[in-house]
């Protein structure tokens, strides 16, 4: 029951936020690249990874810190792990779905964050939104952005110049260590 509740949510909030994009600009976005079948695909895909992952290191109780991005059957893992089994394990499962077409496995191994790390991520990533928000360049683009001890991840599908924009931008936030670009450039 809550899975479908989940389920019927997140197919609400695409749809309104593909609609809002679309009224809101003329500049290209995620959602005008991709149907909406894709993005429904992607969302479910993304769900049923975190489950697996969940369900996997629930039952052998290991603790485990991954967030997982699917954008265009492209699965993107950032997190932490305390071992590189795990990381590996981690891949394992979200290679076992059919509609995975690639997996970029960007997990920490070793400690977990902290509640004051992940607090302190927190402020990055809402620090970091915000200045793509201000930034003429990045401003109309969908760029997911996760932030984890102190490194910022950008994922998205943009032309060349706004991928480097956005880190141009996202360099100079506060708090932030590092910028891994994981963008699918057009040109």
């Amino acid at each position: 029951m809550k899975f479908r509740l989940r389920f019927a949510l997140v197919t609400i909030c695409a749809v309104l936020c593909a609609l809002l994009m679309a009224c809101n600009t003329s500049a290209p976005t995620i959602e005008s690249r991709l149907t909406p079948g894709q993005i429904l695909d992607d969302e479910l895909l993304t769900e049923a990874i975190r489950f697996a992952i969940r369900d996997e290191f629930r039952s052998k109780q290991l603790p485990y810190q991954v967030n997982t991005i699917v954008l265009d059957g492209r699965v993107f893992l950032i997190g932490s792990v305390q071992e590189q089994a795990h990381k590996e394990l981690v891949s394992d499962i979200a290679g076992d779905f059919r509609h995975v077409r690639s997996i970029q496995n960007e997990l920490y191994v070793g400690e977990l964050r902290t509640v004051g790390e992940a607090n302190r991520d927190r402020t990055i990533g809402t620090s970091a939104r915000l200045a793509l928000l201000n930034d003429p360049q990045t401003r109309a683009q969908e760029i997911y952005l996760y932030a984890h001890k102190g490194s910022v991840y950008l994922i998205g599908i943009t032309p060349r110049a706004v991928g480097a924009a956005a880190a141009d931008v996202v360099k100079y936030v506060r708090g932030v260590k590092t910028v891994v670009l994981l963008i699918d450039y057009l040109d």
